[in-house]
């Protein structure tokens, strides 16, 4: 739909308005400046004006300025929206079965949440890259620098002590995008490759 200029005495435009609904398309910062027109700021104006009353997604004329999107369209985005959240059900799901192996999920638990808590505590971040394998050399080798100081022994031999009843270890798993529990067979391989000097 065509926006509506609104000039200054001088004829200068200064802001545009919603052919539409008439809504003036500029934040009160805008307004207060129509006394000193800036081009910048009313060609801003002239672009909200221009998607105003208009779906965000298609571009067709909506009959009011209440909603974001026409029918067609928003029934499109709840589509997409239901595939997204069954996708994320089905990693959810996939999720949980990685800590299936342990007889002790109770451990399982109480282990990831200490590692996230340390990430969290010397790095300010959920889940540090390589977390898994810092931490475990600390298991195997005693507390040493991380991030902004150093791991308490104590918490490295609850570490340990939760990774023995749980059977495992917990890592982070890129296809999943989370941690997922990896019995201890297997976590030693892991350990092994990842330590293994690279030529």
């Amino acid at each position: 739909m065509k926006p509506i200029p609104l000039t200054t005495p001088d004829g200068t435009v200064a802001a545009w308005m919603c052919g539409l609904c008439h809504h003036v398309r500029a934040g009160m910062s805008k307004m207060y400046r129509l006394a000193a027109p800036c081009p910048e700021l009313a060609e801003s104006s002239k672009r909200d004006a221009e998607r105003c009353c208009t779906c965000m997604s298609c571009g067709k004329e909506l009959p009011e300025d209440l909603s974001v999107e026409c029918e067609f369209c928003a029934k499109l985005s709840e589509l997409r929206s239901e595939k997204i959240r069954a996708e994320w059900a089905v990693k959810d799901a996939q999720r949980a079965k990685t800590f299936e192996p342990s007889d002790d999920q109770y451990a399982v638990k109480l282990l990831n949440r200490l590692m996230r808590d340390i990430s969290e505590d010397y790095y300010c971040a959920g889940w540090m890259g390589g977390l898994e394998f810092t931490l475990w050399a600390m298991v195997l080798g005693g507390p040493t620098e991380f991030g902004m100081g150093e791991v308490p022994a104590h918490d490295v031999e609850t570490l340990r002590r939760l990774s023995e009843d749980a059977g495992g270890w917990v890592a982070w798993d890129d296809v999943l995008g989370g941690e997922v529990f990896v019995p201890m067979v297997e976590w030693q391989v892991r350990y092994e490759r990842h330590a293994m000097p690279r030529l």
